[in-house]
């Protein structure tokens, strides 16, 4: 009936809001609603500053051979992008695992994990990469060669730039 994802959406709401009343009767209810808040702004600005960075250099190093990143630093970077969103959402069980998530002893236990739950994904397999003078590419259309032969078969056509 219900989905693994969803079962654990479930749990983490259900977490989250036994936190969020053991915190406020423990230290009030504006203090815990101010840090939580807090810890969704920071979480904002993580993916606001430095998450586009990250996307942007690891789209390069995908795909320019010049500026190759390793596994692990893309992996890192994952986590890093993982950890921005688990702030992003407001509460502090996803804080905690946020924070934790930050730190390369966990990253390390937590990426085999991980990898093994996703598999092996290479981006080669599921995009295909087109380069000039590929067997791939299919009919390629040389426009200069297109402009010279228009001009040689009417040659009171206008010079074109």
């Amino acid at each position: 009936m219900w989905s693994k994802p969803g079962i654990s959406v479930l749990l983490l709401i259900a977490a989250e809001l036994i936190v969020f009343k053991i915190l406020s009767t423990q230290f009030g209810f504006g203090r815990v609603l101010f840090v939580a808040l807090l810890l969704s702004v920071l979480g904002f600005f993580m993916l606001v500053r430095k998450v586009p960075d990250y996307i942007r250099q690891s789209a390069k190093s995908v795909f320019n051979s010049d500026e190759k990143l390793s596994k692990n630093r893309i992996a890192s970077r994952g986590y890093f992008v993982a950890a921005a969103v688990l702030l992003f959402v407001p509460g502090y069980v996803s804080a905690v695992f946020a924070l934790l998530l930050l730190f390369p002893p966990v990253q390390a236990v937590v990426h085999p994990r991980i990898s093994s739950a996703f598999g092996n994904v290479s981006l080669g397999k599921r995009f295909r990469m087109f380069t000039p003078g590929s067997s791939r590419c299919g009919n390629v259309v040389d426009v200069q060669e297109t402009k010279n032969a228009n001009r040689r078969s009417n040659p009171d056509l206008p010079e074109l730039q």
